[in-house]
């Protein structure tokens, strides 16, 4: 180690810590040489997690900070910089600790190239209460190159309320993950759908689209993804007889997949119908099975998750496993695309 050139440590250092945190904090506790080669790459994953009690979230928010800031101090020419993070947040945990959130989201956003963001938590019906929204992002995140939002039906959740944002938030956005979490909401008839419109207004690079966990009542969602492939509402109503693909409304987009809530067992006695839920399936097989194939535009339907199994994981986990994929160089949740979409 000790005849190795800096750079080639930095470099190895940098493909090890893509866990979240783990690697970059038992390399800075190995050895003071050690610590001091992996000083910029330590913070090269995070993953905070803060579903811990309100009370100690903002103390352990601020020694984050701190600890960042000192390790973000520019050294020869170089300084520590968080590239991939993964935030899961929870409904307390901004009320109380609104301005620490905020003050990492801007430390680093001018440096992150992805971003997982975990609202699952929160009232997935309201998202967050009125005077407690996601006042975090008030300006553009110009390196951001992949984000998955988790529970997060509008980019206005996360936008600040009082921010003069005038462009894009993520202006050089290749892929964009929205995972809806309707289900958690006990007794929920109609959830919120994805907001199609406000999320393409904020990602005009966008070239990866993928929806996971769609409830079968989101037919608004579905009538504007029908509308940007060219179908008017007239023929949206009439989906086994498919038109021809007119002018693409947003022809950034090179891959979209779509994919289904769970199918509900039979003895859940859960608040939608099971046959509704495979009419709705149907539909969107024929919608991608019978568009044209352009090959300016890929479209698939994801199989279904499944749940009700204690060796199935949670949403949650399947979301963080795949961000750690798409961090070390894998198809991660584009891997129903050949090659995980790359080939462009």
């Amino acid at each position: 180690m000790d005849s190795l050139p800096f750079e080639t440590l930095e470099h190895i250092f940098e493909l090890a810590c893509v866990d979240g945190g783990h690697t970059g904090c038992s390399l800075s506790l190995t050895s003071k040489a050690i610590r001091a080669a992996s000083r910029t790459t330590r913070f090269y994953s995070v993953a905070l997690d803060l579903r811990i009690p309100a009370d100690h979230t903002p103390g352990l928010l601020r020694v984050f900070l701190s600890l960042y800031e000192q390790h973000s101090q520019t050294t020869c020419g170089d300084r520590s910089r968080i590239r991939h993070l993964h935030m899961t947040l929870t409904a307390a945990t901004l009320s109380r600790g609104l301005s620490d959130v905020h003050a990492l989201f801007q430390a680093v956003s001018g440096d992150i190239y992805t971003l997982l963001l975990d609202l699952s938590t929160c009232n997935p019906l309201t998202m967050l209460p009125e005077d407690v929204r996601l006042d975090a992002f008030d300006s553009p995140f110009p390196s951001l190159r992949e984000l998955t939002v988790l529970g997060v039906t509008s980019p206005h959740i996360i936008v600040a309320p009082h921010s003069a944002l005038k462009e894009p938030l993520f202006p050089a956005l290749q892929r964009l993950h929205i995972i809806d979490h309707w289900h958690r909401a006990a007794g929920a008839i109609t959830p919120p759908s994805p907001k199609f419109d406000e999320w393409m207004a904020h990602v005009p690079r966008a070239t990866h689209l993928r929806i996971s966990n769609l409830h079968w009542a989101s037919i608004r969602f579905i009538e504007r993804l029908t509308e940007s492939m060219g179908y008017s509402d007239s023929e949206v109503e009439r989906a086994a007889r498919l038109p021809s693909v007119q002018a693409l409304r947003h022809p950034h987009l090179k891959y979209v997949a779509v994919q289904l809530c769970a199918l509900p067992s039979p003895r859940s006695g859960g608040g939608y119908s099971i046959q509704v839920h495979s009419l709705f399936s149907r539909y969107l097989e024929v919608l991608i099975s019978g568009y044209p194939k352009d090959p300016g535009l890929q479209m698939a339907l994801v199989p279904s998750p499944t749940v009700g199994s204690e060796s199935v994981p949670g949403i949650d986990e399947v979301a963080r496993r795949q961000w750690v994929d798409r961090i070390e160089g894998r198809p991660g949740c584009w891997s129903v695309f050949k090659g995980g979409g790359d080939e462009q």
